[in-house]
């Protein structure tokens, strides 16, 4: 009975292509059926012609002509249906490439609806309930959270990046003072290539106190960016983990504690972070298993347990080096140590050629990987013996 019902809700939905189907059907049987009754087709036979002659020396001579004709074979059948058979096909392949493209043209129609109602509901949470400047636990921001959360999943990529922007624009998901829990948002295969989301600031935090630059960088502890497109993004000390000082922090009473530790991080698996900027990210426990970080600047980034498993990190950058904000000077990097990849899981991963200067490898598990031509200068918490007995490859790198 299921199955019957399946099968009328198919023809329902695809009656054009089941009507083309049905004759095709009833064409076939009608010429089975008659092969049947006269063999392969019309039965051969002779056709015979009579002259008579009028005139002439042989007049009333009577010339009988007899010509074979063939019967008809059902490859002879078969033939006369090619060209209705290949229209046929035509018809279903035009008819399906049409509903697919109704469906993509309605689906897209939807998802920008879905996008302009929630950025304009959204807008009226930020202009009439004032919502950058509610309290922590008011209402105002859980309803901002669910209609954030709702709407992600029907979005595609490219719109999932207009969502992402607006919140970052609107100081919504600012690192430090974040109006909008995110954890948990699916921010899956989003498309983030070159975005920005840390840019510097002039902030006054009160009227006593100069003008000065800041960075505002974001929050996306928690969120789900696994197989998102972050080539080229500008992601200097975002927070993407658990935000700890060192590895002493990261140690948990019970299993509880390290699920809930676990629940903050965000899913970059399988992401794209050609060349982006993570100098300075929070990264702790992140999971970055087959992350794409080729050319990626890690400079000071803290990945302590982050899971790396098989990702690509080669010529990344992982060392301690000063940089510039605005006009300003060079800040004083003194107290700064390398990239503090305790407890990472960096088994098969590729790092030839990555600058991992002074980056903390204590507990670091490289099985595997591939470190060709890296710069493994001032290395601590591993020994040389150790980077041989795990490493594929320490050929012309630069040991410790």
């Amino acid at each position: 009975m299921e199955a019957m019902r399946s099968w009328w809700q198919y023809i329902r939905k695809h009656w054009i292509d089941a009507i083309i189907i049905a004759l095709l059907i009833a064409a076939m049987v009608l010429i089975l059926v008659e092969s049947l009754i006269n063999g392969t087709g019309f039965n051969g036979y002779n056709q015979v012609t009579i002259a008579h002659t009028i005139s002439g020396p042989s007049a009333g001579t009577v010339v009988r002509t007899e010509v074979s004709q063939p019967g008809k074979t059902l490859w002879d059948w078969l033939q006369l249906l090619i060209i209705p058979l290949a229209l046929a096909i035509i018809a279903i392949l035009f008819n399906r490439s049409e509903r697919k493209n109704e469906q993509r043209i309605a689906s897209d129609n939807q998802q920008e609806v879905a996008l302009q109602d929630y950025i304009k509901d959204m807008s009226e949470l930020l202009l009439e309930r004032n919502l950058r400047k509610s309290d922590g636990d008011a209402e105002v921001r859980n309803i901002a959270r669910v209609r954030t959360l709702t709407v992600l999943p029907r979005l595609d990529g490219k719109r999932k990046r207009n969502v992402l922007l607006f919140l970052y624009d609107a100081d919504l998901i600012d690192k430090g003072r974040q109006i909008i829990d995110v954890s948990d948002a699916d921010f899956s295969e989003a498309d983030l290539s070159e975005v920005s989301l840390s840019r510097p600031k002039w902030i006054r935090r009160s009227s006593y106190e100069k003008e000065a630059i800041t960075v505002i960088s974001a929050d996306l502890s928690g969120v789900n960016l696994r197989n998102a497109n972050l080539n080229g993004a500008n992601l200097f000390r975002a927070k993407l983990g658990v935000e700890v000082e060192s590895e002493d922090d990261y140690q948990f009473e019970d299993e509880i504690a390290w699920l809930d530790k676990r629940s903050i991080t965000a899913n970059l698996s399988k992401a794209k972070l050609v060349k982006a900027d993570l100098s300075g990210a929070v990264l702790c426990g992140v999971d970055l298993h087959g992350a794409d970080l080729s050319g990626a600047n890690l400079d000071g980034a803290n990945l302590i347990r982050a899971n790396l498993r098989g990702a690509n990190l080669h010529a990344a950058d992982l060392s301690i080096e000063s940089f510039i904000l605005g006009d300003e000077d060079p800040k004083d990097l003194s107290t700064w140590t390398g990239a503090d990849l305790s407890g990472a899981d960096l088994s098969g991963a590729n790092l030839s050629e990555a600058n991992l200067r002074q980056a903390n490898l204590s507990g670091v598990s490289l099985r595997g990987a591939n470190l060709r031509g890296a710069n493994l200068k001032d290395v601590t918490g591993i020994t040389s013996e150790e980077l041989k007995k795990q490493a594929k490859s320490l050929k012309g790198a630069t040991m410790p």
